[in-house]
């Protein structure tokens, strides 16, 4: 189900603070962009292959020569060829990735490929013939997969690194612009089915990778500066149709712990009704949609700021298909700028243009610095949400601020400038010095003004 919407014209009952401008109608702070990717691994004597994309070339070379994968360098993403040794799907990248490298193994083979981007495609070819690939690794198949997968005798799992999301929990209040009242970094992997045959040796041995994904982790680490608002993490779960989920499991991992315990969360995951409360006055028809929603935690502090959370989610052998569950963190905010109360428990705040769920009160939508426009949620659960009115007596030529960001294939080094307690109150277009120019450009400037550059 679609959580955003683009933003086309349509006037609300409701207004902000007077005197205050309303966001750009075309851009939506989105870091990610949609490519058409096609990657040709065909010439490999292997049905399936395994392929990670990543934002720069992974290989480096040690003192003896040797070419190795980064250590600690993650994907941003991950899959599994077809029969045929090809893919071809639509695909979620960073946005400011312009230069891309497809690391492609067989287990016997490795090729680093660098691909090619022309406009909303990605294409990567390591055919005999092809002048794009940057080198062939030699190693055991043993060591074919190390530092790119987890591997045993009946499976192999496959890391993304899924980014950083901040927000700033006083909707709809003006805040300080920081964001960084609430930090997770997030991960997620995604395990196929792989089948060992021959014998022992390494020339001798034969492996055959499945193309459907049997199970898969959503993981994140939480980071918190200056708070006093009870915070909590919920989590949309956006699964393939027709997969069906045959177990849930959750993990913990509290500060300072070396390993992974069970966890039983706040709520597992149930359905959820997004926005409708705009029924009488939607201008298309009001909301219907249900989404699938995780409470992992319903304040930070329960388990401790810096505590890691994971689900795992394993489907029936009969349901699994090529395709991957999406996982949409927000914040639940319990003590905030709206007191709790019987009519509003907690208020959500989402990315920009997410819907949330029907517990949102009515009576805030455009007050304060909030210049939402819930009349325009539709059947599909689409609306215009969590857009931010811009105070122009204080910044009358911007920069402008969302409630929440998603940073595309940040790192945890990316978001250390966020996290240092100096910079406690300071907006974030203080802290990183182009982001200005990526808002007032509508993003089409200093795409990567997140990144932190060695």
């Amino acid at each position: 189900m679609a959580l955003g919407s683009t933003l086309t014209g349509c006037d609300d009952k409701y207004s902000y603070n007077p005197g205050w401008h309303r966001p750009s109608q075309s851009f939506t702070y989105e870091t990610d962009k949609q490519l058409e990717a096609t990657i040709d691994c065909s010439s490999m004597a292997a049905a399936n292959v395994i392929f990670s994309i990543y934002d720069e070339n992974p290989v480096t070379k040690g003192a003896d020569g040797t070419l190795t994968l980064k250590n600690g360098l993650a994907p941003i993403f991950t899959g599994v060829t077809n029969s045929q040794g090809t893919f071809s799907e639509k695909i979620e990248l960073p946005a400011y990735v312009n230069e891309a490298y497809v690391y492609v193994t067989n287990i016997a083979t490795q090729h680093v490929v660098k691909a090619t981007i022309e406009g909303n495609t990605l294409t990567a070819s390591n055919r005999a013939n092809a002048t794009n690939i940057v080198t062939t690794l030699d190693s055991a198949p043993a060591d074919a997969l190390k530092g790119v997968a987890e591997v045993s005798e009946t499976q192999v799992t496959l890391n993304e690194n899924k980014g950083c999301y901040s927000f700033e929990h006083s909707w709809p209040s003006e805040g300080d612009c920081d964001m960084n009242d609430v930090i997770i970094k997030c991960g997620q992997s995604a395990t196929w089915g792989i089948a060992k045959s021959g014998s022992a040796d390494e020339e001798g041995t034969s492996y055959t990778i499945s193309d459907k994904i049997m199970s898969e982790e959503f993981y994140f680490r939480t980071f918190q500066n200056y708070v006093t608002y009870t915070d909590g993490i919920y989590c949309y779960v956006d699964i393939p149709t027709g997969v069906i989920v045959e177990k849930e499991e959750y993990f913990i991992k509290k500060p300072g712990a070396a390993e992974w315990s069970t966890f039983e969360p706040a709520q597992r995951m149930h359905d959820e009704t997004l926005y409708n409360k705009h029924g009488n006055y939607a201008y298309n028809n009001y909301g219907e949609g249900t989404m699938k929603v995780i409470w992992f935690t319903n304040s930070l502090r329960n388990e401790g700021v810096g505590s890691e959370y994971k689900v795992r989610l394993t489907y029936t052998k009969a349901s699994q298909r090529q395709l991957k569950t999406a996982f949409h963190p927000f914040i639940a905010v319990r003590n905030g700028t709206i007191a709790s109360g019987a009519d509003v428990p907690y208020y959500e705040v989402h990315i920009t243009l997410e819907t949330p769920t029907n517990v949102m009160p009515l009576r805030y939508w455009s007050t304060g610095s909030d210049a939402s426009l819930p009349s325009t949620v539709t059947k599909s659960g689409q609306g215009k949400f969590y857009l931010r009115a811009n105070n122009v007596s204080q910044r009358p030529f911007g920069p402008w601020f969302p409630f929440a960001l998603k940073l595309s294939g940040a790192t945890e080094t990316d978001i250390q400038p966020l996290l240092d307690r100096s910079k406690e109150g300071v907006p974030i277009s203080n802290i990183y010095p182009n982001y200005h120019l990526w808002v007032i450009t509508d993003g089409f400037r200093s795409s990567d003004w997140y990144k932190v550059r060695g």
